[in-house]
């Protein structure tokens, strides 16, 4: 099993067959709130949507497509985090996350994406990362920012949230911005 250490309390981790019910409780619990913002949730209802959802992540982890991990919080599945989009052509991927009500504003995500980051540009020489989010969705592109990544631009009508097109924010950060913004912190 894939278990990666992102701070003492917190994991990311590849989904299990065994993690079907808590996942969907999980989602159970924050679906007003997740289907406000994610496509995927107005389609996960039932414990063989998630068994779905584990298959296609230890699928795309051998090819690999995407990275999709589980957020462990001492054990417990709190949300999910990984890369979505894997483009080989133009060397880049982009970062998908998401997390429970209760556990929210504790800087869980922001520290997820910058080990996700790390991954990107160290391990498998990613020369860009982009995050996408509705542009309603405060919270998210707070997150892009605090981790240094640049305002692109907003494309219009091209989320689906809340069975609604919206504009999204896109952000983007290279891995030269990336070397450059370590160096300097630490």
């Amino acid at each position: 099993m894939l278990r990666w250490p992102v701070r003492p309390d917190i994991d990311l981790r590849l989904p299990e067959e065994r993690d079907a019910d808590e996942l969907l409780a999980v989602i159970e619990d924050n679906r007003e709130r997740l289907e406000e913002w994610l496509h995927w949730a107005h389609s996960t209802h039932t414990r063989e949507d998630v068994l779905k959802f584990v298959q296609m992540a230890r699928r795309d982890f051998q090819k690999p497509d995407g990275l999709h991990l589980l957020i462990v919080h001492q054990g417990r599945i709190i949300g999910g985090s990984g890369f979505v989009v894997f483009n080989e052509l133009s060397n880049y991927g982009e970062i998908g996350y998401w997390i429970a009500t209760e556990f929210s504003g504790n800087g869980i995500v922001t520290d997820c994406c910058r080990a996700l980051i790390n991954y990107a540009f160290c391990e498998m020489q990613l020369n860009r990362v982009q995050i996408r989010c509705a542009t309603a969705n405060a919270r998210s592109a707070a997150i892009a920012r605090r981790l240094g990544f640049l305002h692109e631009g907003t494309l219009r009508q091209t989320i689906r949230t809340n069975n609604r097109l919206d504009d999204e924010h896109c952000f983007g950060l290279l891995r030269s911005e990336w070397a450059k913004a370590k160096a300097a912190a630490g």
